[in-house]
């Protein structure tokens, strides 16, 4: 009987203010390990939705892409590259809620000079309201 085992890997990237890190982690079965590490100094981290495009840093991301082999990559950004908003609305049906969310995200138009990806998420449910949490990012 052939069998296949199947390899699931994923790059997490930490990007600090003076270097970017990742690691390699892969499975096999129900255990990790880590297959690489890499730690690369960044002369300028990110400090604003506009440093995401510096050439010191596009640099500094490529030199990760050469080093490391994986689709599946998972980081996260510094968050002052993140603007999150909290908003009460009244209880609404989900296209109600939907039609609001994307009129509560064109104010943020104004903060990002170009297109941003934006996600929510109903942090409470009252008897009458809603609160809910958007966070948006440069789309870069």
């Amino acid at each position: 009987m052939l069998t296949k085992m199947f390899d699931f890997s994923k790059v997490g990237i930490d990007i600090g203010s003076e270097t970017v890190k990742a690691v390699h982690m892969i499975k096999k079965g129900k255990k990790f390990a880590i297959k690489q590490m890499v730690k690369i100094h960044n002369n300028r981290a990110p400090k604003s939705v506009e440093d995401l495009n510096s050439k010191d840093f596009s640099l500094c991301i490529n030199k990760l892409k050469n080093l490391l082999s994986c689709k599946n990559i998972i980081t996260g950004i510094p968050n002052q590259c993140v603007i999150v908003r909290n908003a009460i609305l009244p209880m609404l049906t989900k296209i109600e809620l939907e039609e609001a969310i994307f009129w509560e995200t064109r104010e943020l138009l104004t903060m990002f000079k170009k297109d941003f990806v934006y996600d929510y998420e109903i942090t409470q449910k009252g008897p009458d309201f809603l609160k809910i949490a958007i966070a948006a990012a440069d789309r870069n």
